[in-house]
């Protein structure tokens, strides 16, 4: 069976200062919702994290608990709860960040981007949203950073397969200008 992984991050779930911050959609909400029940159980989630803000338990019965696909969680700055209350609302596996080899990359996932340690190639991050929303962070990320908000998603989870080959194609066009 083929492993079949999307990523999504920042849902922030029925926050609605965000709708402002981020200029989303007065639907956003309902967006997300339907882009995340949507996915089958052949699939495999990775939330970056800062699932919600105020709402956890609601974000967590309607949305999160409903989900029939394999659910990662990778803590964010909100989300405070503990890894047992997590993995007793419908999460798979709770972490603080981990890292894999697929599609011949050492990739990272975590909330934050990380500065390189020299065991990655890739950082697969939230945090800083769509607008400047933190930019200082933003500054300080590199070609080995891929941020994934729901912002820049039409507010549905992404291929992670897709991401990684944007970003190789980007790698290569980026080393192809530099050599001409």
């Amino acid at each position: 069976m083929k492993l079949d992984i999307v990523v999504t991050s920042d849902t922030h779930c029925f926050h609605e200062k965000i709708i402002k911050s981020c200029k989303r959609p007065e639907n956003h909400d309902d967006l997300m919702k339907k882009g995340l029940l949507s996915l089958p159980e052949t699939k495999t989630l990775i939330h970056l994290g800062d699932v919600a803000l105020n709402e956890r338990i609601k974000a967590h019965e309607e949305i999160i608990q409903k989900m029939v696909c394999k659910k990662i969680l990778v803590r964010g700055n909100h989300d405070e709860k503990s890894y047992s209350w997590y993995l007793s609302h419908g999460w798979d596996f709770v972490c603080e960040q981990f890292s894999v080899e697929m599609f011949g990359k050492k990739i990272t996932f975590s909330h934050k981007p990380l500065p390189w340690d020299g065991f990655f190639d890739l950082n697969i991050h939230g945090h800083l949203h769509n607008l400047g929303h933190r930019e200082k962070e933003r500054a300080l990320t590199r070609h080995w950073h891929i941020l994934v908000n729901v912002e820049d998603y039409e507010y549905c989870p992404v291929s992670l397969r897709k991401l990684v080959e944007r970003k190789t194609n980007e790698d290569v066009s980026r080393n192809s200008k530099r050599s001409a």
